[in-house]
């Protein structure tokens, strides 16, 4: 894959063409003004060629004020950028670790708000929280060994860091019953011990799933569906449950079950209570939904590799899922009738896909294609979202602003691209 700022790279072009591609190069040289970038990709698939070019329109990028920022961190950024929000000016905020273990705070303008080392990576998402229901935000996160809860100044609340019994097996999950600010920290360890905190960083009393059989396989997964909490978890010998806010188990799920291991365990909670539940797929990508009765029904939507990536998501905002694979060099997404909605080719890359939400309700697919320098942002029916693709490689982020504009952050080798 090549692509070119062609107006900035003239003298570079030119070191690699003939006297004949430099007079060619010369006499479409005023195209540059209005076609300022161009791209071209050669790929091979199942023994067929490919080749793809892109121009990219734009007569008045001249007189367009860049609008990228560029934040240095002290090693390479590892964690997907994070958008979060400043809870006095209402301002969108970045927060990301390094390869140090070290987590920065930046504006949207790259400048550095805060840096805290950290003896650990970050294991899953930080979760913005409202400790004493004031407004005021904090960051809650755990490491292997700690629970940790910073304010906006990088600074330890009151509580924390918890340090654990045992190393966690799986990231914690964060929720608030009620949306009453009571947040509960629920992390599974490597001891088969499965801890439930409060944000005051100690154990909640009451709490019934002490033990696991086996290790824990997925992060709690939680859902609220006809006024009562779902919680659930599979473990990594396959048993599966299906308990209350609690910890106690609401009914027995007698099949056991395998678990694909680059899939997690979704939870959905629409209306309809027969689609309601937790999704996941085995090795061979078939989806596995785990019913609020605690049935394990089958959605069988085609074989897969054992290394495919599911994801699941109302990605029209219909209130049914759509199921998301990336197997190979080929994206598809499936309809909750178990139709195919659309299929697109993204060559092979270590891209792992994720799901971003507007405001508005509406999802997008968004994929860091390494091989091809590109990051996608994608519709529902499979359409590159307008801005996109953007020249990148690493881990992004995409926030949408009240005016429907979009930002995106991404991770590079010298820290956040931000656009």
């Amino acid at each position: 894959f090549s692509y070119q700022k062609l107006p900035l790279e003239t003298a570079q072009l030119k070191t690699g063409l003939t006297s004949f591609g430099d007079s060619v190069l010369t006499d479409i040289s005023g195209l540059f003004k209005s076609f300022p970038t161009f791209g071209v990709q050669f790929s091979n698939a199942g023994g067929t060629f490919y080749v793809n070019m892109h121009w990219r329109h734009d007569p008045d990028w001249q007189s367009r004020p860049s609008e990228e920022a560029a934040a240095r961190t002290d090693a390479p950024v590892t964690m997907r950028p994070m958008w979060v929000k400043n809870h006095i000016s209402g301002a969108p905020e970045l927060l990301v670790q390094d390869r140090d273990n070290r987590l920065y705070l930046y504006n949207r303008d790259g400048h550095e708000l805060f840096r805290r080392d950290l003896p650990e990576t970050i294991v899953g998402r930080p979760v913005q929280v409202d400790r004493y229901k004031n407004g005021n935000l904090q960051y809650v996160f755990s490491t292997n060994n700690f629970i940790y809860l910073l304010d906006r100044n990088g600074k330890d609340v009151e509580g924390f860091p918890v340090e654990l019994e045992s190393p966690v097996s799986v990231p914690m999950l964060v929720v608030d019953y009620d949306n009453k600010r009571n947040y509960r920290l629920i992390v599974p360890c490597r001891n088969l011990r499965v801890y439930n905190y409060g944000i005051d960083g100690k154990k909640v009393k009451g709490w019934k799933l002490d033990r696991t059989t086996t290790e824990a396989g997925t992060p709690v997964a939680h859902l609220y569906h006809g006024k009562k909490d779902y919680l659930s978890i599979i473990e990594s010998g396959g048993k599966a449950h299906l308990l209350d806010r609690a910890g106690a188990r609401r009914t027995t799920i007698k099949d056991s079950v395998a678990r694909s291991l680059e899939t997690a365990l979704f939870a959905f909670s629409p209306k309809d209570k027969q689609i309601a539940g937790f999704y996941f797929s085995d090795p061979e990508g078939t989806v596995m939904h785990i019913t609020l009765q605690g049935n394990v029904d089958v959605i069988s939507l085609g074989r897969f590799t054992p290394e495919h990536r599911y994801l699941l998501a109302d990605l029209d905002n219909d209130g049914k899922p759509e199921h998301i694979f990336l197997d190979l060099n080929t994206l598809k997404v499936f309809g909750p009738d178990k139709q195919l909605i659309f299929k697109r080719r993204i060559s092979h890359s270590d891209s792992r896909p994720h799901v971003i939400t507007s405001p508005d309700g509406r999802a997008f697919i968004a994929l860091s294609d390494s091989d091809n320098n590109n990051l996608l942002l994608l519709t529902d029916n499979g359409e590159t979202v307008d801005g996109f693709p953007l020249m990148g490689s690493g881990p992004f982020d995409v926030l949408f602003d009240e005016q429907g504009k979009l930002s995106v952050a991404e991770s590079t080798a010298s820290g956040l691209r931000i656009s």
